[in-house]
């Protein structure tokens, strides 16, 4: 099954016909594959949890497909000897008189790579630990309002206030649907970080609807992602995306 259709392809760029689309999603694959070891070969794109890695990795799919399609070639040997003028598409820029092998890492353009590198798609062995963040980056504090599973004499859910230091919260719109059919899902992401945010608390997939507090603003928890350690299952991070 192709990782990307052209109905989803269509409402991350026009670039390519309809016509063109399947020979060069194709040779998108076997790039991507090559570069992340197959892990979606391995793995379903379908039931990923992990909607924003699964939404990135079919945007770096698309990305990787405008980039064939510009350069008129899949194959790097073919590539080599290509200068371009300064052209941009979409995110994909080439600079004047840069070789195409040289905006491409591991056979990926820099925009897919990026998408690919920022879910730890591209690790490829060699140490068992993924990096920390420095924790001089994360300079936010929140406040999770935590259900205590009791009622107050209104009838309403109890809940006790846990603040949490050292998060990174990054306000961005997200959106579900596609074209015209859109609904804001989430306005800001927080990123609560192992072994850096203190204290880090244990949360599931139940935090959804829970609510937090972040510069005098109260949020609710739309979306949930647990991000784990390779090999070990230990908790690298999660990230809760608030409307």
């Amino acid at each position: 099954m192709a990782y990307l259709t052209f109905n989803e392809y269509s409402s991350f760029s026009t670039t390519v016909t309809q016509e063109q689309f399947s020979a060069l999603e194709q040779q998108a694959e076997y790039a991507i594959d090559d570069a992340t070891n197959d892990y979606y070969q391995l793995n379903s794109l379908t039931d990923d949890r992990n909607q924003r890695r699964a939404r990135d990795f079919k945007r770096a799919v698309a990305e990787q497909i405008n980039y064939f399609a510009f350069i008129g070639s899949t194959n790097s040997y073919e590539q080599e000897s290509e200068d371009f003028k300064s052209v941009k598409i979409g995110r994909l820029e080439l600079n004047p008189n840069s070789s195409v092998v040289a905006t491409t890492k591991h056979g990926l353009c820099r925009e897919c790579y990026q998408l690919l590198g920022k879910h730890g798609l591209l690790w490829r062995g060699g140490v068992v630990m993924l990096p920390r963040i420095p924790k001089r980056l994360c300079n936010q504090t929140i406040t999770i309002l935590i259900p205590t599973g009791k009622l107050d004499k209104y009838r309403k859910p109890e809940t006790q206030s846990q603040e949490i230091n050292h998060v990174m919260v990054q306000p961005q719109t997200i959106y579900s649907g596609s074209n015209n059919d859109r609904t804001v899902t989430a306005n800001a992401i927080v990123f609560l970080f192992a072994e850096i945010s203190e204290p880090m608390p244990k949360l599931t997939p139940d935090c959804v609807g829970w609510h937090l507090t972040f510069e005098g603003r109260e949020y609710a928890i739309t979306n949930f992602v647990d991000n784990r350690e390779p090999y070990t299952n230990e908790v690298y991070s999660y990230e809760l995306e608030v409307i």
